[in-house]
Formats: C-alpha cells, structure tokens, sequence
C-alpha cells in the first residue's frame, strides 16, 4: 500500500505530461487497483475471480469443458437406457434381411398342385431346388439353332476358342493393336468344315471379332459364332453349359487350352497349348489326324475316345497308338502268311505223293477216287486297317484340294465372265451415243 502511495503522483505526472495520449486506460487500471485497496482481502478476491470468469479465455474453456461434461453424460445415458423402438439401425437392418429371406423361402417353395403344403421337408427341397436353378443354370437353354435333320447336318460339333487358340492379339506402340493367324489355322478350319460343324466363340465384343473371323473364313463355313453376349449367357459360376448349344453331348468337341470352364464336361474337352506367336508352331496340323479318324470311324459318343487320352498330349499320343496298331497288325498278317506258305507247300507234297503212286500203278489212286478234292478257299489279301486308314485320309486330302483348286478356277471364271459383261455392256453404251451424234449431225 505504501508502494502504490509513493509511485502513484510520479505516475499521474507522467501520463499528463508525455504519455497521456496513448496511456488514458493504463491509468484507469491504477485507479482501479486503489479503490480495491480500500475493501478487505475476501471481496477483492472474489472480484478478480469474477473478472476472469468473465474474460474470453475462460468463456471459451469453460464452454468446451461443458460440451464434453455433456458428452459423457449422453454416453451413459445411452449404456444404460434401451433405444426406442424403431431406432436401431442394425437391429432393422436384420428384421429387414429375416423377412426377406422368408418370403423367398415362401415363394421359391410354393406348392403345386400335386405338392402337400404341410410338409415342411418338401418345401425346403422345392425352395433349395428352385434357388440352385436361378444361380447356377445359365440364363438362356438354346444358343445355337436347332440342328438341320441328316444328311443335310455334320455328325460332330466342334466348339473352339478363337483367343489364342486360332490368332494371338497384341500391342505395340508404333501400330497399335494387330492380330496374328496361328500357323496352319487356314488349312485346318476350312478342311474340317466338310466334317464338323464348326462353332468359333470369344470372350470379346462382336465389333472387334467379327472381322477377325471374317479374315479367317473369307468362304463361310464357319456358320456359327459365339460372342461374349452369348458366352455371359451360357456360364454360371465360371463354368460353361454345353447343353445351351443345343447339340448332343456325345457329339460335341471342345478345343480349349484348359479344362477350368468344363469341369462337368472335361471328357468333351482336347487340349492344345496356347499360341505364343512362334512361326514354327503346327500344334493345328498335328491334330487334324485325331479329326479324320474320328470323321471316318464315326463313333457313337465321343467321350470315351477322348477320356482314353486323358493326361497325355493327344496329337502325339494319338500317332504312337497309331503306330503301335500298325505293329500289331503285321505282326498277326505276318503269322497268317506264314500259315498260307506252310500250307501251300503241304498241299505241293501231297500232289507229288499222289503222282508217284498212280505213275506205279498204272492210273489214278483209288483212294484218291474215292475222297473227293477240296474246293480251293479264296484267301483275301491281308491289309493293316492303320495302312488303310491313312491311305483314305490321303484321298480325303486329295480330293480337298482338288474341289478348291476347282472353286478357284470357277472363281476366276465368273470373274472374267462378268468382266466382259460389263466391257460389252460398256461398249454397246457407246455405241448408242456415237449413233445418238450421228443422227444428229
């Protein structure tokens, strides 16, 4: 108190001498101070604590302690209250799926007319059923039209995957996208045709294959193309329906890379590897003799015939079975002529006994009268059936390119035939003019 007494007339002298402008609130501050000298301790005490609780540091400290104190407050009110009905997300979410879950049990399992709607078992079966038919069954039954009746339809439907099976797609750069043939493709789609029904299908949008098919079938014997509408269509979890062809199982092929889209249907399926752009692949051609036998022996059902060569590569193993055939055929045609000279040369002998006894006696031996001469039996020419059946795959061959050197000059023909047409055509045009000018001169 002493202190401020003293300091206070030297502080009023400065401020109304030199410092009065910018220090009027410093000292209203001081005024201040010493009218709280004149109370006691207590009320100068509690007037400061008010001073602060008034200022905007504490206002604002004080609101966020009273929103987290509200805070914790609702927190436990919620612990220890139920929500209301109606409120809980979770719990709607799950009275929502329960009831939807039992109307499609109800309506998936529905009784028909010769159903009994009491038994609880039957209709767990008909609901069970009607599901695994909507997720697994493709959408559509029939891709394919139905099937021409015979003569006028091939034996065999061959189902082959266009991407990296017959071209192989990629990118560079400088040009861009660009599709190569597979070696041998040519040959072999438009030599097979005259024995299957051939049906190339691929995962990509008809826009960007069909000219590359076209490319590949400039005479239109592939009939049948399938694309990724018509795939989406007839797979169900990854896995292809070939019964959406429309053909009989038995006499469906697949050529595929892989049996992982197939797994009901992994007899139907030959593989061949996946064509990586090498010039010296003939993968295509080395399976084109597996085809012709089977266009020639025509089986019943196929899958047998390809389940025999199941983990083996078919084009080779296809030959060594050939060639083991081939062996065992001359091996029992060999026995056979070696039977026929053994009895030929018997018969020689039996000839030559006969013709010294009559030369003794005088005339033909009387048993030999008697006992009347076997016929002699007509002994066909052995042939091996492997020998023979390259030798009709050669003619089949043969007469396919001897039918398209045909075409062509038919081809060549037309082209000139309608060459002149159009030359006469022309030529007579001008005729008439050259006459129209004439009559007019």
């Amino acid at each position: 108190m002493s202190l401020i007494k003293q300091t206070l007339p030297v502080a009023k002298t400065a401020i109304t001498n030199s410092l009065y402008p910018t220090s009027v609130k410093l000292f209203n501050n001081v005024n201040q101070i010493r009218l709280l000298n004149t109370d006691d301790g207590t009320n100068q005490k509690l007037k400061l604590k008010d001073k602060i609780k008034q200022s905007k540091i504490f206002n604002r400290k004080n609101k966020t302690i009273q929103y987290q104190s509200l805070r914790k407050e609702k927190k436990k009110s919620q612990k220890t209250s139920p929500p209301p009905s109606g409120s809980h997300p979770i719990l709607n979410t799950v009275i929502f799926l329960g009831g939807a879950a039992t109307l499609a049990f109800l309506f998936t399992g529905w009784p028909g007319k010769d159903d009994d709607p009491y038994n609880v078992d039957e209709w767990v079966y008909r609901s069970k059923k009607q599901i695994k038919k909507f997720t697994e069954e493709p959408k559509v039954s029939k891709i394919l039209p139905d099937e021409l009746p015979a003569p006028h339809c091939q034996p065999f439907t061959l189902f082959i995957n266009l991407d990296d099976i017959l071209v192989k797609s990629s990118w560079d750069p400088e040009n861009g996208w660009h599709v190569v043939k597979r070696p041998g493709v040519d040959f072999f789609i438009q030599y097979l045709a005259q024995f299957y029904e051939i049906v190339i299908y691929s995962d990509t949008n008809i826009e960007t294959t069909e000219p590359v098919i076209n490319n590949l079938d400039p005479n239109g014997v592939v009939l049948n193309r399938l694309y990724n509408k018509d795939i989406s269509s007839m797979t169900r979890k990854h896995q292809k329906d070939l019964h959406c062809l429309n053909r009989d199982i038995k006499k469906v092929i697949v050529l595929d890379s892989n049996k992982s889209s197939y797994k009901k249907y992994e007899n139907n399926v030959v593989l061949i590897n996946e064509w990586d752009g090498e010039k010296s692949d003939n993968e295509l051609l080395k399976l084109i003799p597996f085809f012709e036998c089977m266009a020639i022996t025509l089986p019943n059902d196929i899958r047998p015939v390809i389940k025999s060569y199941s983990g083996k590569k078919l084009s080779d193993a296809f030959m060594e079975h050939q060639n083991i055939l081939r062996e065992k055929f001359n091996k029992q045609n060999n026995e056979i002529l070696k039977k026929r000279e053994e009895k030929k040369l018997q018969t020689k002998v039996n000839d030559n006994e006969n013709g010294i006894v009559n030369a003794l006696f005088g005339g033909r031996n009387r048993m030999a009268q008697e006992i009347p001469q076997e016929e002699e039996s007509y002994e066909a020419p052995l042939t091996n059936p492997v020998d023979d059946m390259d030798q009709r795959r050669k003619n089949m061959r043969k007469a396919f390119f001897r039918q398209r050197s045909e075409w062509a000059s038919m081809a060549d023909e037309q082209r000139r035939l309608t060459m002149e047409s159009i030359e006469n055509q022309f030529n007579s045009k001008e005729k008439e003019e050259s006459i129209k000018d004439i009559n007019l001169e």
